[in-house]
């Protein structure tokens, strides 16, 4: 019974013995430590800060970019200068706007400006008039008179010798020339067409070939004779009547006309198509214009153009003597 009891508390006695080894301990080191009286007690040293590591430096930026130059500001250009007020620029720019505001809004002020800048306008006109009247007198080389007379006396005595200059020279051609006449048996221009025809062969001796296009007659014709059109019309490019053609055996052709022509209006074609196919002079052709023959202006600087120099052409007198010096009278 005693024996089970001390086996029911041996747990307690391991446990009060373990109890009383550490307490003994625990007395044994106080008495150690009386010594040092209240300061037996030591603090823990502080812990050492970690050694500081210097951070590493940020990588290096690049650097910016330059700035741009500063955009250049021009100075604004100087405004053209306009043409001078009144001047022939001036009024070719300005009077018909006038005259156009005036139309939109008749107003008193915008009416007489018009009317009024339209008078400077005639005004200067007529002096230039007056001045040409002035200086062309007595020059025949810019003297209309000279070429042509104005008077109708001297007018007529100039066309009539001019006709019978013509004359001769259509005479000359008729000798180994022909009139080709494409017609319609049915076109009324035809026939109005074909009593000119005859009197040039009549009048100057002209052979004339009439050719129907229809194959048929013409009614009342001056023409008792006429052959039919075989591919003739369509070889020279016929495309209306009536035709007219020049010709000179075997082969030389000269267009005349393709519709109807009064006789002088004939006449001037035929001396003007000899001319052009080389069967008369140039002599021959002026002889019949009812016109002085005068020297041409136009050819005469034309071929000696590089002579003159951009100075002498800004300079009015030294142009006109320029000009002057190159014709031959």
């Amino acid at each position: 019974m005693q024996t089970r009891r001390i086996l029911q508390a041996a747990p307690l006695i391991v446990a009060l013995c373990t109890y009383a080894s550490v307490a003994a301990a625990q007395e044994q080191s106080f008495l150690r430590g009386s010594r040092q009286g209240w300061w037996f007690y030591k603090e823990e040293p502080d812990p050492e800060p970690p050694a500081e590591v210097e951070p590493e430096p940020p990588p290096a930026q690049k650097p910016p970019p330059p700035a741009p130059p500063p955009a250049q500001v021009l100075p604004p250009a100087p405004a053209a200068a306009g043409p001078q007020p009144f001047s022939v620029d001036w009024m070719q720019e300005n009077l018909e706007k006038l005259r156009k505001q005036a139309i939109d809004n008749p107003t008193r002020e915008n009416v007489l400006a018009y009317l009024y800048t339209q008078r400077v306008a005639f005004d200067k006109a007529s002096a230039f008039s007056l001045a040409t009247q002035r200086y062309v007198m007595g020059d025949p080389l810019i003297d209309e008179t000279t070429r042509r007379p104005t008077a109708t006396f001297a007018a007529n005595a100039m066309n009539e010798a001019a006709s019978s200059r013509q004359e001769q020279v259509l005479r000359k051609v008729a000798n180994d020339t022909g009139i080709t006449f494409f017609f319609l048996s049915t076109c009324e221009f035809c026939k109005q067409m074909a009593p000119i025809v005859k009197a040039l062969a009549q009048n100057y001796g002209f052979k004339v070939l009439p050719v129907s296009v229809d194959g048929l007659p013409m009614p009342n014709s001056p023409f008792e004779e006429y052959i039919v059109n075989a591919g003739q019309a369509e070889a020279l490019g016929v495309t209306s009547v009536p035709a007219l053609f020049l010709m000179r055996p075997p082969q030389d052709v000269q267009p005349l006309a393709q519709g109807v022509l009064a006789l002088n209006a004939l006449r001037d074609r035929i001396a003007m198509a000899a001319l052009n196919a080389g069967w008369i002079t140039e002599d021959e052709f002026k002889s019949t214009q009812p016109v002085n023959p005068m020297p041409s202006l136009a050819g005469a600087v034309s071929s000696a153009a590089q002579e003159i120099s951009a100075q002498e052409l800004q300079d009015p007198a030294r142009l006109v003597a320029y000009i002057r010096s190159k014709v031959r009278m």
